[in-house]
């Protein structure tokens, strides 16, 4: 019984030994994943950062081209306007200039009728 007994903790003790060395490697495995995961969430956690400040450049960057284009928008049509009353203020010239040609004209002719009259009274 004494030789079954010292059997039996012979037997626990090497389980034991057994037991005790899985679970050392149990824990460094565990311990070496824990790591792992930890490095990969901080480096994530980088990328995660890196993304949103990338977003907010392309949200900053997006609001500039809207303001950009509202601006070229709003030249086009102060353009245009422009470009019409830059063809109505042309039209009014040329009108006004042929009309000082004319006048011009007539006030010549009849500045020399006038002339001929004043010599033919004379």
């Amino acid at each position: 019984m004494i030789n079954g007994l010292t059997s039996e903790k012979r037997h626990l003790e090497l389980t034991l030994k057994e037991n005790i060395a899985l679970k050392d490697q149990y824990k460094e495995k565990c311990d070496s994943v824990q790591d792992l995961y930890e490095n990969l969430f901080k480096e994530a956690q980088v990328y995660k950062r890196k993304l949103v400040g990338i977003d907010e450049i392309k949200k900053d960057r997006d609001e500039r081209i809207k303001v950009l284009r509202d601006e070229i928008e709003e030249l086009s049509k102060k353009h245009e306007d422009l470009d019409k009353k830059h063809a109505i203020i042309t039209v009014k010239h040329n009108a006004l200039k042929d009309d000082h040609v004319r006048l011009n004209d007539d006030y010549q002719v009849l500045s020399k009728n006038l002339n001929l009259a004043n010599k033919v009274r004379m």
